[in-house]
């Protein structure tokens, strides 16, 4: 009598006795011939493991049921036994599933493994299960076994795991980096949506693909030193990086995985962009600061540099006169005195007339004696004036002069002027028995003037600095040569008035000096330009003749002239010193054009153009308008141009500019 197997004592026991009962009952009898070795052994298993473990007959009957299942149902062997899943209280959709899957099995002679879910004393419940068939010794299916196991805990782990991967990847494709996943083979194994639009890559082309094998322009790069250093030393890396094909700046940051590495791909252009104009702006300021303390050095050195040039003449001038005054001196003496007094007097009034003449000019109020000028006689009437210093110095002057004919349209006696200073200024640095030349040639449409000396020469240093106002190569208190600094920069601003330009060469020190100037000539210029006072007045000599004019400046002087230059060339002018007076006689003047200077108390410019452009009747709104200003640049131009105004013309005004600019704008002569 055995107690441990199915037909001996003990509750397999029971349980045995109690299915050959039933299987006798319902004319399924169980044969009693069953292995009992076999079923000793299925106890065993069934006895040591906590699955729950079941049989079934063809009919879906359970024949069998481990004490875990029992338990679970919480019925007794003999409530369970012969029972099928509906008899059970199975739900009816799951027990149905279940029946059906017991007779595939039967039917396919093949196992079948399923999950469901099932709510018992302990709640709801995940199970996986798998249904095997039995064969006898015929090889037909006699029975099906199964086994089912409590997966909950598996299941929630997974859930949580896939709940978390999708928080994972909803994050990664919320933000704005790029991020991409590689295994141990480089394989992409993930890419999000930023960094498949920053590769340029469909959703998912990438996955499984070779990074090198798609990128093989990262071969050698200092992104790949960086990927396979993470790889085999396991240490995080970050480097920040140009990249080419996007013209951008990235934060690279690459982390070790389980398998591979994940790299992150932070867009850091504005970033660099602010550090660099930081780092330029600081640079801007360190400059600014600079030339600023250069300014500062050059204002000290100049005012020095004035004080010693004009206390110089008044010590011979003072001490002379006091001599003068005790009666102590002879004839000769005397006239040596007054010799000395007079020339020293002459030098400080020029100095103070240089003085003016840049105050003048920086403020816009140089104004020219324009009518046509002969070349050659004011170039001999500077020579008269240097060549007693070039005599005593046993400096030779020799003259080329090219162009024998031609005038530029000019104030002969600023032109004379100009050429006094570069004369005087070859004179001065060149040393005794040198030699100054003068050259007048022809360049294309303008008069080209050379003043070529033998002397100092600059340096390379300064020679950019030469036409700057209050700039000298040696201001120190040693320097051998005497002047303010200020008679090339008055020089430079004559030539620019007279709409030509001047340049500077020299090789080094002791090289000697080239100026060359040149002045557009007269017969090349436009003929409206033309403004000698002794000019027969022809029809061709007065091609403003007919039109109106309203000129608004509240600078007098700059007012006067350019009145006087429209007027010359025969338009009708009305001149006003402020926009309040034009906005009250526009309608009374009824002018074809408007001159306007922009800077001015009050209203200016644009709020007088601004006036007329909305208020005025429609044919006063049309008026052509010309922005005078001495803010010059392309900046201001393109202010003027949005404003309103057809043209800008910047101070000081070139009268054949704005003749040719006025002819341009109104092209009265076509309408009449």
């Amino acid at each position: 009598m055995t107690t441990n197997g199915l037909t001996g004592g003990g509750e397999m026991g029971d349980r045995f006795r109690q299915t050959s009962a039933y299987t006798q009952a319902n004319s399924e009898p169980i044969d009693p011939s069953i292995d009992m070795a076999m079923h000793r052994r299925i106890d065993a298993i069934v006895s040591s493991i906590s699955d729950f473990i079941y049989t079934f007959d063809l009919a879906g009957r359970f024949t069998y049921v481990n004490k875990p299942l029992l338990d679970l149902w919480q019925k007794t062997y003999a409530e369970a036994i012969g029972k099928n899943f509906f008899e059970l209280d199975y739900p009816p959709e799951l027990a149905s599933r279940l029946q059906q899957q017991i007779q595939q099995v039967i039917t396919t002679r093949q196992p079948l493994k399923d999950e469901t879910s099932y709510i018992s004393a302990l709640g709801t419940r995940a199970y996986e299960y798998i249904f095997v068939p039995l064969f006898d010794a015929a090889d037909e299916v006699e029975a099906v076994a199964g086994t089912t196991r409590d997966i909950t805990d598996r299941k929630q782990t997974e859930e949580a795991s896939r709940d978390s991967e999708l928080q994972s990847r909803n994050i990664l494709e919320s933000i704005s980096d790029s991020f991409f996943a590689l295994d141990g083979n480089w394989q992409f194994t993930y890419v999000n949506q930023a960094a498949e639009t920053l590769l340029g890559y469909c959703p998912g082309e990438l996955i499984g693909k070779v990074l090198w094998e798609e990128f093989p322009g990262l071969a050698g790069s200092e992104f790949e030193q960086l990927y396979r250093r993470v790889v085999s030393d396991r240490i995080p890396l970050s480097t920040t990086a140009f990249y080419p094909d996007h013209d951008r700046w990235y934060e690279v940051r690459v982390y070790p995985a389980v398998q591979g590495i994940t790299i992150y791909f932070t867009n850091v252009t504005n970033r660099i962009q602010l550090e660099r104009d930081r780092e330029q702006l600081l640079q801007q300021a360190e400059t600014a600061r600079e030339a600023a303390e250069q300014a500062n050095r050059i204002k000290d050195e100049f005012l020095t540099v004035l004080s010693h040039e004009l206390r110089s003449p008044l010590n011979p001038i003072l001490g002379w006169s006091k001599l003068l005054k005790m009666g102590r001196l002879d004839a000769t003496k005397t006239t040596e005195a007054l010799n000395a007094i007079e020339r020293n007097a002459k030098l400080q009034a020029q100095l103070v007339e240089d003085l003016l003449d840049i105050s003048r000019i920086l403020q816009g109020r140089l104004v020219l004696d324009v009518a046509p000028v002969a070349l050659i006689p004011t170039i001999e009437a500077a020579l008269e004036t240097v060549q007693l210093a070039a005599e005593a110095k046993h400096i030779q002057i020799q003259t080329v002069f090219e162009l024998t004919s031609g005038q530029v349209c000019g104030d002969a006696g600023r032109l004379q002027q100009v050429m006094w200073n570069l004369l005087s200024n070859a004179v001065k640095f060149t040393p005794a028995n040198g030699r100054v030349e003068v050259r007048l040639t022809q360049v294309e449409d303008s008069a080209q003037i050379q003043v070529i000396d033998t002397g100092k020469g600059i340096s390379a240093d300064f020679i950019s600095y030469v036409f700057e106002h209050f700039r000298q190569e040696d201001a120190a208190t040693t320097r051998k040569f005497g002047g303010l600094g200020i008679g090339l920069a008055i020089v430079r601003q004559l030539v620019e008035l007279h709409g030509g330009a001047i340049s500077v060469e020299s090789t080094g020190e002791n090289q000697g000096t080239t100026f060359t100037m040149r002045l557009p000539l007269l017969q090349h210029s436009i003929e409206s330009a033309e403004l000698s006072a002794n000019a027969p007045l022809t029809q061709e000599s007065l091609p403003l003749v007919g039109l109106k004019i309203l000129v608004v400046d509240d600078e007098p002087d700059s007012r006067d002239l350019i009145a006087f230059v429209l007027e010359q060339a025969g338009a009708d002018v009305v001149a006003l010193p402020s926009a309040i007076e034009a906005m009250q006689s526009i309608l009374h003047v009824q002018p074809h054009l408007l001159i306007s200077d922009i800077g001015m108390p009050g209203m200016d410019g644009y709020m007088l153009l601004e006036h007329i452009r909305t208020q005025l009747p429609p044919p006063l709104r049309k008026v052509r308008a010309i922005a005078l200003t001495a803010y010059a640049g392309e900046m201001n131009q393109r202010t003027a141009i949005a404003a309103g105004f057809q043209a800008h013309l910047s101070k000081p005004i070139d009268p054949a500019n704005i003749i040719a600019e006025v002819t341009r704008l109104c092209r009265w002569q076509e309408e009449a």
